[in-house]
């Protein structure tokens, strides 16, 4: 009987070590599955919205300038409330930026306090805390957006699902 106890320990070793190695598998593919979506939960997404600012009203030759709005969001889910809710997006702009007379884009300190105003309009509209930044950039032509824009389409694209 002696005999026999060395011969099944080593059978039951055999027996269940194919057993634990696929265990370990398991956790490993499961831990990589976990911080994949840990990392598409936290990444950061820069989104960006196309408009204009209209000239100031008694000037004949002014011209309505392009503006981006780029909002950095965080997180899947904000990813997709953007993309689906582009056009309160756009309307939220408009009542900020849009209606009255067009402030003066050039001057820095109007520049932050309209940035600070579309940051407390977009909290209202995105997922809580998923909002980190709102970037304004004035330019002379709507073209020199297009990279912005096609990123934005892009990401809205993978984010739909």
């Amino acid at each position: 009987m002696k005999s026999l106890f060395p011969l099944g320990a080593i059978f039951v070793f055999l027996a269940f070590s194919p057993v634990a190695g696929n265990a370990a598998e398991e956790t490993e593919e499961q831990l990589k599955a976990r911080q994949k979506a840990e990392a598409e939960a936290n990444r950061v997404h820069a989104l960006s919205v196309f408009s204009y600012v209209n000239p100031v009203r008694g000037r004949i030759h002014s011209r309505r300038r392009p503006i981006l709005i780029t909002l950095n969001v965080k997180g899947i889910k904000a990813l997709s409330k953007f993309c689906h809710q582009k056009p309160l997006i756009g309307e939220t702009i408009l009542k900020v930026i849009g209606w009255g007379p067009a402030p003066d884009l050039s001057n820095k300190k109007i520049l932050a306090e309209k940035q600070r105003d579309l940051r407390e309009a977009f909290d209202a509209v995105l997922p809580e805390n998923s909002l980190k930044t709102v970037s304004l950039k004035v330019g002379r032509m709507a073209s020199e957006f297009g990279d912005d824009l096609k990123l934005t389409a892009k990401a809205c694209s993978v984010g739909k699902g």
